[in-house]
């Protein structure tokens, strides 16, 4: 039997996770013996805690937030199945830069079944809550601090040492962000960058009521108009 190991310098790490989270949400459950992230380390005996270190090493996410995402439970038998998926999925399209590889990735961008959605957001006056705005502060800002922007990533991470790193800002550091700041104004009620998912299928649909639900299911990546409650 031929056993699937994860090739050398293979990651997830800055790829789009929505491809993966299908991948997991809709793979088989009987595949035999499991992919391995080393030759000789079965994937059926390591431990549940590195398991959850191993695919966050191979994606830069959380294996719960993924599972969560994928409609799956957090236990053991799940993970050992997500990080199975997730390693076929890594040898596919994880190749190192300046490789070609054989599916596109979308990265900070929002992709769905490899397309690409272009959309205006309009500029409001109150420049509190006018992304418009905020988005040209940020970049005037980086240019400031002398962080080139022109090539790499939109959003990226800071090192300890408060340096700027040309990575991806993951799905599990905009969740954190987002739950420090609702805490620290004191509204924090257990919220998830999903809801601006279903922020965004709402806004879609009021703005135009004619529009086909199924475009936004696509654009906002549900899988049923029960998800994105729509109705």
């Amino acid at each position: 039997m031929v056993v699937t190991v994860l090739k050398k310098r293979h990651s997830l790490k800055g790829i789009n996770p929505i491809p993966l989270v299908r991948r997991i949400r809709e793979g088989a459950t009987d595949v035999g013996e499991l992919a391995r992230l080393q030759l000789g380390e079965r994937t059926e005996n390591v431990g549940f805690q590195e398991i959850q270190t191993g695919f966050r090493m191979v994606t830069g996410e959380k294996i719960d937030d993924i599972l969560g995402m994928a409609g799956k439970g957090l236990d053991e038998a799940s993970a050992r199945l997500a990080l199975h998926h997730t390693i076929i999925y890594g040898n596919e399209v994880g190749q190192p830069k300046g490789q070609i590889l054989s599916e596109p990735q979308c990265l900070l961008t929002d992709c769905v079944l490899n397309s690409l959605f272009y959309f205006v957001i309009k500029r409001c006056e109150d420049k509190l809550i006018c992304p418009v705005y905020a988005i040209e502060l940020y970049l005037s800002s980086c240019r400031l601090m002398g962080v080139n922007l022109s090539n790499g990533y939109l959003f990226r991470i800071v090192s300890d040492s408060g340096t700027v790193l040309d990575n991806p800002v993951t799905y599990s550091v905009v969740y954190e962000r987002l739950r420090l700041y609702l805490s620290t104004l004191g509204i924090y009620q257990s919220e998830t960058p999903h809801s601006f998912r279903s922020g965004c299928a709402l806004t879609l649909a009021l703005s135009d009521p004619d529009d086909d639900s199924r475009k936004i299911m696509d654009h906002c990546d549900w899988f049923t108009e029960g998800s994105a409650g729509i109705g």
